[in-house]
């Protein structure tokens, strides 16, 4: 495992929630990008993210059009985008170890509704950006320095603040 391809893992440890961005047709022609918040329900390090949603939302038929989707994860510090290819997935044992009570809000059946749709988002590319604990009074610094000397800012020089990773 690169140094990098670490730092995606431990900045994604840091997320429970992300914008799933797909695409959407209005009216049957323009498409247009639409994004939803999501709760992650698991995942299998960085290669597969899980949701939980309704097969009635139109999440699910906006992936039955495209499978390409955007996931972007965002705090303070941290930041992480990711392309993936998300397709509804059949597996009640998966659905089993990751429900949650908490998920029964949303349907009425709890885990055995019959609109209750397990997602699997396998990423293809990420890049990160983190200016968390020590790397946030390192880039202040930069800033700074770059400002007192007249020289721009080099963002992407530090391999722990920000990094590409393809992963397909």
């Amino acid at each position: 495992m690169t140094n990098e391809t670490k730092q995606l893992e431990t900045v994604l440890d840091s997320f429970t929630t992300t914008m799933l961005t797909t695409q959407s047709k209005f009216g049957g022609k323009t498409t247009a990008l639409r994004s939803r918040p999501m709760r992650v329900a698991g995942r299998e390090g960085f290669k597969k993210i899980y949701f939980i949603t309704s097969r009635e939302t139109e999440l699910v038929e906006e992936l039955a059009e495209s499978s390409q989707v955007a996931l972007v994860f965002a705090d303070g510090s941290r930041f992480l985008s990711m392309s993936a290819q998300a397709s509804p997935l059949e597996d009640a044992g998966l659905l089993r170890s990751l429900w949650s009570p908490a998920m029964d809000v949303w349907f009425e059946n709890g885990m055995s509704d019959d609109s209750v749709q397990l997602i699997e988002a396998v990423p293809t590319h990420a890049e990160y950006w983190d200016m968390s604990g020590t790397k946030k009074v390192r880039f202040a610094f930069e800033m700074i320095r770059a400002l007192v000397t007249g020289e721009t800012i080099e963002t992407n020089s530090n391999p722990n603040a920000h990094g590409a990773v393809t992963l397909a």
